[in-house]
Parts: structure tokens; sequence; C-alpha cells
């Protein structure tokens, strides 16, 4: 059954009816990599249905294709995503927070929800129309490094040698983590000598 492995709460500003979730580098060719059944990009631009406003976005990482999300999110839509780094950065271009999604030069599955806004009789809303939930959520699909089209040096002209490379099965950073247990102090000496600095009793 398929675990979330991280998630994160953040705010965008939509411009244009979008916001944007962008990559680290390397920027990989989207036009390399395929897949039999979802359309594979690059960069991520999230359709909104408010022009401009704000996004209220969670992002989700899974384990393995996830189920789908309860009401009242609704399916928006459905693509794989080809990152460089493994690595997302959401929110403000100024404070951006970064999400790890897993290992580098990976294909992404993701799933795009929102919550419907809420219309009234003279098509006015009924709730805040400058405000857009949306619910992001990735899960890995496979391995795409292959030496052949990311380690070659550049300039380098003369015919690739057939890629040995297999690709790995087993990432830790696609695999959940133990919640670590709280620090215990009882056996520190240094904590008493905390408490005295800070006043605490």
């Amino acid at each position: 059954m398929a675990e979330v492995l991280r998630r994160i709460n953040y705010e965008d500003d939509v411009e244009y009816g979008r916001f944007h979730v962008g990559d680290f580098e390397p920027h990989l060719d989207d036009f390399a990599i395929s897949h039999p059944h979802l359309r594979v990009s690059n960069h991520l631009d999230i359709e909104c249905d408010i022009t401009h406003g704000r996004a209220d976005v969670r992002v989700e990482v899974w384990d393995a294709e996830p189920p789908a999300a309860d009401a009242p999110w609704v399916l928006t839509g459905e693509n794989a995503y080809l990152t460089g780094s493994g690595i997302v950065s959401v929110g403000s271009e100024a404070w951006p927070d970064r999400l790890l999604l897993g290992p580098s030069y990976f294909l992404y599955g993701l799933r795009t929800y929102r919550v419907p806004s809420v219309w009234g009789k003279g098509h006015e809303f009924y709730e805040d129309p400058q405000t857009e939930h949306v619910l992001l959520r990735f899960w890995p699909i496979r391995d795409v490094f292959d030496p052949v089209l990311h380690a070659r040096p550049e300039k380098m002209t003369a015919a690739p040698r057939p890629s040995a490379y297999v690709p790995a099965t087993d990432w830790p950073a696609l695999r959940r983590q133990p919640d670590l247990p709280a620090p215990d102090t009882a056996d520190d000496p240094s904590s008493e000598d905390r408490a005295a600095v800070h006043g605490w009793h």
C-alpha cells in the first residue's frame, strides 16, 4: 500500500491563471524520455480557476502510485514530471521552500487536485475568489539516468557507445524513514548547565 514519505504546505502567487513549481539543475531534455500513458514534461505550470490571487498548496511525495484524494479534492490533471535534481522549489521566488522528491535523473508521476470554486446563482463566488486550494501528489515512476544521454562531455561528436547502465531499484530517499525519538537529556551532563543559563526550572 502506498504511503506518504514527505509533505509541505505553502502559499504562492497566482498570476495569469497559474503558478510555477520549479526544479533545480540540471535541465533534462523531456523529448528524450517517454511514457506509454502520460505526457512527459520538465517544467510545472499549475493552472488555476482564478486569474490573480493566492494559491494555498499542499505538496505530497508518495513511495508509489497514490490513491485518489478524498472529497472535496477533484482531479484536474495528471502527467509525468522529469527532474534532473530530484528537488523541487516551491513558493515565493525570493524565499522558496525546497522539497526532496527522491533520486535525481528520475521520472515522477504527478496528479493535480483542486477544490472547485463555489458559485452563487448570480455567478458570484460564495467563497473568496482570490484563493485557490491545490493538492500536488508526486510518486516515483522510474530511473531515467543514461550515461549516453546525461554524462557525455560537451561538444563530443563521436558516436556514443552502448550504455551498460542498469537502473537502480532501491533508493533510501524512496523508503519511509522511521520517526526519530525525542532526544533524552536525562543523562546529558550539560543539560543542567543549559537550564541554569536560560533560567529553566
